[in-house]
């Protein structure tokens, strides 16, 4: 969709309530997690990622050292 971040779903798994995904962007590999009920998205599918900011949880980076 108008905004989307571009990617590439790299792998999917259902769990139970809701789906993870890994998606390849321009800004690395992220991790999402789907609670809709839509059509579950195959590996290796052009996808657009979309967020409320308001929700989102940013993690910080965790490297070797520490």
């Amino acid at each position: 969709g108008q905004g989307a971040l571009p990617g590439v779903c790299k792998r999917a798994a259902y769990l139970g309530s809701r789906m993870e995904y890994v998606v390849a962007t321009a800004w690395g590999e992220l991790l999402i997690f789907d609670a809709g009920a839509g059509k579950p998205r195959d590996r290796g599918a052009a996808v657009g990622v979309a967020f409320d900011p308001e929700a989102a949880i940013v993690l910080p980076r965790i490297t070797s050292s520490g």
